[in-house]
């Protein structure tokens, strides 16, 4: 499952904007990582970024999503070079890029680097949504 990040013409319109910027997050470290700050942005806002469901951020709400990206920026930054972030609770890990951490939890390990460039990229769309004046939206499966 993955969540698509991208500028659409309208809320209506299926399909992000050609040659615009956009970016996937995927059911992983990174998603779960930044997931309490996305739930935080949904009572501001009624939009929860989610990888099963969609929101849509314009106007006044593109606010609130740049303070939380910029939230995330900061948090990122003052990590490790890379660091485990749970994206799960305890059950059967299948492929090897979990951990299990005593019986209570998944992990993921997560590379700040990649972090930084994928706040970015989010940040990229933002931007550009806003010199467009059009929606920032985020499809999830």
């Amino acid at each position: 499952m993955s969540l698509d990040v991208g500028i659409r013409h309208d809320l209506h319109s299926y399909s992000f904007i050609q040659n615009e910027p956009t970016l996937s997050l995927e059911d992983d470290g990174y998603y779960w990582f930044l997931y309490p700050l996305f739930v935080e942005l949904s009572k501001e806002t009624g939009q929860l970024i989610d990888l099963y469901d969609g929101a849509h951020f314009q106007a006044e709400t593109l606010d609130a999503l740049e303070r939380t990206l910029s939230m995330a920026m900061t948090l990122v930054e003052s990590q490790p070079a890379s660091w485990r972030v749970q994206v799960a609770l305890s059950g059967v890990a299948s492929g090897a890029r979990y951990s299990i951490a005593g019986s209570y939890g998944l992990y993921e390990q997560v590379e700040k680097s990649q972090f930084i460039n994928l706040l970015a990229q989010f940040q990229r769309i933002l931007a550009r949504a806003r010199e467009l004046g059009l929606p920032v939206v985020c499809h999830g499966d």
